[in-house]
């Protein structure tokens, strides 16, 4: 049982799996062969759980499906970042220490934090990114 499972939804990622990591991808059908990456790194290292949807079907869903294998296979942390590297791996262990010792009961990273960024992006993605973080912010139970 792991302590910690990284999901990674993946559409086009082949060149970012390049890390031995505790990893749940979750391909949807990547014309660049990222599923076959992963499937090579699981074998080498065996610690890469791998689910392969037959189609583009969305982050979200993607999540949920990375979320429940995590959790069938009895891991205590989920975290979820972005394939692309637009979530910095180096904040991950600051992240997870603030869960273990109690300082947070979740933590989020969020490219509007002071520091973020959202390098590359069109408008339309910006504004996507932007309203999912609104709705995330006044959501039920969230601190505001």
């Amino acid at each position: 049982m792991a302590e910690l499972a990284v999901i990674l939804a993946t559409y086009n990622e082949a060149e970012n799996l390049r890390e031995d990591l505790q990893l749940v991808v979750v391909d949807d059908a990547s014309p660049d062969g990222t599923d076959l990456i992963a499937q090579q790194l699981s074998s080498r290292f065996g610690n890469i759980a791998i689910v392969n949807r037959p189609a583009k079907l969305g982050l979200g869903s993607a999540l949920q499906c990375g979320l429940a294998v995590a959790l069938n296979a009895g891991t205590h942390y989920v975290l979820t970042m972005d394939a692309d590297f637009s979530h910095d791996p180096a904040d991950v262990p600051r992240m997870l220490e603030a869960i273990k010792t109690g300082r947070a009961d979740m933590v989020q990273g969020s490219r509007y934090a002071q520091g973020g960024c959202a390098q590359g992006w069109n408008g339309k993605r910006r504004l996507l990114s932007r309203a999912a973080n609104l709705v995330y912010q006044w959501g039920p139970g969230t601190p505001h």
